[in-house]
């Protein structure tokens, strides 16, 4: 009976051994480029890009080019990423000035585009998709249905919204004057 609780306390350790340092993430490189269109009110010459910094999901090199002519982008991108760690978020802004209605005084506003995604580590074959910005629906959401195929769901929406949550995210900032004394 020694031997056999020896014999078992030795396949236990080998088998606590294994699990310890046999667990492994899949991870990928892909480059690619995405074009993105915008309605002819949405000055694309004006537009600022940022990206959100995402953990498990980062760029090796992220560029764009404009083509004032058919007022789209697009943008270049070579990034590193592990499974299941979702696409960072791409955000477009510029700044506008407009006359409050309810003061007549001019404010800055800063608006912005958010091209989302859900389920997405990368974009296989994913340039083929037709992406627009509008005023009106000035989020883009991607949703992977079948990665393997290439499937996605794409839906531009008018707000964005926290799951869950009681919370506006508006597309229009307006900068909040600082006083000087």
């Amino acid at each position: 009976m020694p031997n056999m609780k020896k014999s078992f306390l030795i396949y236990l350790s080998i088998l606590i051994f294994l699990c310890q340092n046999s667990f492994a993430q899949s991870s990928g490189t892909a480059e690619f480029s995405l074009t993105f269109k915008f309605a002819k009110n949405i000055p694309v010459e004006k537009l600022d890009l940022h990206y959100s910094y995402t953990n498990g999901n980062t760029f090796y090199k992220i560029n764009y080019k404009v083509d004032t002519k058919k007022n789209r982008l697009t943008l270049f991108v070579k990034n590193h990423f592990i499974y299941g760690v979702t696409f960072p978020t791409i955000i477009f802004t510029y700044n506008e000035q407009l006359y409050d209605n309810n003061s007549e005084e001019k404010i800055e506003i800063k608006r912005q585009y958010y091209f989302i995604t859900k389920k997405t580590e990368y974009y296989k074959e994913a340039y083929k998709i037709k992406y627009k910005f509008k005023n009106e629906l000035p989020n883009i959401i991607v949703e992977a249905i079948n990665k393997d195929q290439a499937k996605y769901n794409v839906k531009n929406i008018a707000t964005l919204a926290w799951e869950g949550r009681n919370y506006h995210l508006s597309n229009r900032m307006v900068k909040i004057k600082k006083l000087t004394k």
